[in-house]
């Protein structure tokens, strides 16, 4: 499994609720993402930064998915971004599942 960080900057005039709209307008699109297991919105209001981290069943979809070039050109539309997306990848190598009471080695 890939974990995937993405932030990137948004416009000064948002606030924390127009963001959570923003997400929300996305839901619905992740759900059929080829090879998307989960996926958390994040934001930081102080430094007015978004993102999300992803769980992805393998790196070739989490590339064909964050490394798209429309994928950048909706996020700079939607959000006001001005400055380069961040993006780091790491593999998963295990599991602390405390609502299901599981430990999974992958």
């Amino acid at each position: 499994m890939i974990l995937a960080y993405l932030n990137f900057d948004y416009s000064e005039y948002f606030s924390d609720e127009d963001i959570k709209n923003k997400y929300s307008n996305s839901l619905e699109r992740y759900k059929k993402i080829p090879g998307l297991l989960r996926k958390y919105y994040t934001i930081n209001s102080e430094k007015k930064i978004a993102g999300g981290v992803y769980l992805f069943d393998s790196m070739k979809a989490a590339k064909a998915l964050l490394e798209s070039n429309s994928f950048e050109r909706r996020i700079q539309k939607i959000f006001g971004t001005k400055k380069k997306m961040y993006l780091r990848y790491e593999t998963v190598q295990y599991i602390v599942d405390n609502i299901n009471d599981e430990l999974i080695e992958l």
